[in-house]
């Protein structure tokens, strides 16, 4: 029972012994992003409720000490008006299995040429609704038939109806100030 217990120890051993360091690296890189990608996924849901998916564009792994794998790269996820894309930063500790050190900064809203056409229809929408918002208000001054009876002062003690064109100066006719206002 000893003997097979030393020979699995060993075989153990020599695995470990004779398998090339940039292969342990290649795995533990491979660990580090696929765990600051699913971080990443869960603070972009946090942070933001719309955000669709998440992509890492691009990654580059750095060792930062014995156990630990820094991540850094560009992603970007999905949200109503297309994609935003973002840089972030992650730490990943190989002994725990767990991320710390999460940044994500440098957001940046792209769209394809779809979602532009999608926006230009939107902004012509919003200029003919103004538009037609103004002739209504427009229109709906113009039914007041009563804008023409009401008189106003060009002077103190002159009052000019428009709807007579005539002014009156103290009660009286004035014949200046009708000239003046309504006859140039």
């Amino acid at each position: 029972m000893k003997t097979t217990a030393w020979c699995v120890v060993a075989s153990l051993a020599a695995t470990c012994a004779l398998t090339p360091a940039p292969v342990l690296a290649q795995r533990s890189d491979r660990y580090a992003i696929d765990a600051c990608s699913s971080a990443v996924d869960r603070e972009i849901g946090r942070r933001y409720s719309q955000a669709g998916r998440t992509q890492l564009l691009s990654n580059d792994t750095r060792s930062i000490g014995y156990d630990e794998t820094g991540v850094s790269g560009r992603a970007q996820f999905a949200d109503n008006g297309g994609w935003t894309q973002f840089n972030y930063d992650c730490i990943y500790n190989a002994r725990t299995g767990a991320t710390y050190g999460l940044d994500i900064r440098n957001l940046n809203h792209g769209s394809s040429d779809d979602d532009k056409k999608k926006n230009a229809n939107a902004a012509a929408a919003v200029i003919v609704g103004a538009l037609l918002a103004g002739a209504i208000v427009a229109s709906a001054k113009k039914k007041d038939r009563h804008d023409d009876d009401r008189s106003w002062s060009p002077s103190r003690g002159v009052e000019c109806y428009p709807r007579e064109s005539a002014c009156y100066e103290n009660g009286s006719f004035s014949r200046y100030w009708t000239k003046r206002i309504y006859y140039r």
